[in-house]
């Protein structure tokens, strides 16, 4: 389930530095990522619905060709009934 908080300036900043440190930790080598092919359609569809096939490109190849970081399929096998719920939630 997604789940959309708005947060102030404030906490948006700090949340931002900690994300830098997680992808720069990654992105050395300090550990292994691995994310589904699900975090790569939440990425695209804002840009999607924006019209912006080029930003969501740009989000595709640059989470397909990130260092360290493999993404997987999702599980045919697994219900996904709230998955499809979420994604049919405006934004």
């Amino acid at each position: 389930m997604t789940v959309t908080v708005k947060l102030s300036p404030k906490y948006q900043v700090v949340i931002a530095r900690a994300a830098g440190l997680v992808l720069a930790a990654l992105d050395a080598g300090e550990f292994q990522g691995v994310a589904s092919e699900l975090s790569l359609l939440e990425l695209t569809a804002e840009p999607l619905r924006q019209g912006r096939q080029d930003v969501a490109d740009d989000c595709e190849l640059l989470l397909a060709s990130f260092p360290n970081l493999s993404l997987q399929p999702i599980p045919r096998d697994r219900d996904l009934r709230g998955f499809v719920w979420t994604a049919s939630w405006p934004v």
